[in-house]
């Protein structure tokens, strides 16, 4: 029996001495790969802030969404680099990480900076498409009050008809003038048109603007979540990773 329990040992120890000498042999592969994912990352990046627009909150919302895109990548390259430790790190390796360590405490703090700003240009966002729709229903209105206007200075049924080719749709004309309307009903009749017109005017820029704003609101905490999740994540990478330092003041 106990020849058969040294063997068994003897067997397991064999198989973890395999397993990780396999592990020893995947981790040149493993950093050569999560350098490869931060480049790739970086030229993302680049492709995101070209053309800088810097002034432009819709620009910089955009540019904040294409960031949060890019996250698992970088996630992903950061823990490769970092896997393994001080393994298989030549001197001028041990540099660059010290360098990527930093570059990776920087990287959580520009994320939670980002969350306020963020919040900032998704309210800056709102107020533009609001002066927009408001503009744009402002426009219209107008036009039509400009024609309720010259409803009211028409004198003789004939001229009101007159307009009414031009302002409302032909069936209308027809109901209006196929008979012997007075002037006054059918002035008010047509009027009473040029107000629901109105009406409908500001109910659909009221819907436009709660739309968007609900919509804002949902990027908005998608994207100061994955602001703040990305600021938590890549600090603790930074912190768990502070044996970089050590090891090459160390070394």
């Amino acid at each position: 029996m106990d020849k058969i329990g040294e063997q068994e040992l003897l067997q397991e120890l064999k198989h973890l001495q395999a397993t990780n000498a396999s592990l020893l042999i995947a981790i040149p592969l493993i950093h050569f790969m999560g350098y490869g994912f931060l480049t790739l990352t970086f030229l993302n990046l680049i492709y995101i802030l070209i053309p800088l627009n810097l002034f432009d909150p819709f620009w910089r919302l955009d540019v904040l969404k294409g960031f949060i895109d890019q996250i698992p990548i970088a996630l992903i390259g950061a823990v490769c680099i970092f896997y393994g430790g001080s393994l298989y790190r030549s001197q001028r390796e041990k540099i660059i990480l010290q360098v990527l360590h930093n570059l990776v405490l920087g990287y959580g703090i520009v994320f939670l900076l980002l969350i306020p700003l963020g919040i900032i240009d998704t309210s800056k966002i709102y107020q533009a498409n609001s002066q927009k729709n408001q503009f744009v229903a402002q426009e219209k209105i107008i036009a039509i009050q400009a024609n309720k206007e010259k409803i009211l200075t028409t004198k003789t049924t004939a001229d009101l008809a007159n307009l009414l080719e031009t302002f409302l749709a032909p069936t209308k004309i027809a109901a209006n003038t196929s008979e012997k309307f007075q002037l006054e009903p059918l002035r008010n009749q047509v009027l009473d048109i040029f107000e629901n017109q109105e009406q409908q005017i500001k109910q659909q820029m009221e819907l436009a603007n709660k739309n968007r704003f609900a919509y804002l609101v949902k990027n908005s905490l998608k994207f100061n979540l994955g602001s703040l999740t990305t600021a938590i994540l890549f600090l603790n990478i930074w912190r768990c990773n502070k044996w970089v330092k050590n090891r090459i003041h160390n070394s």
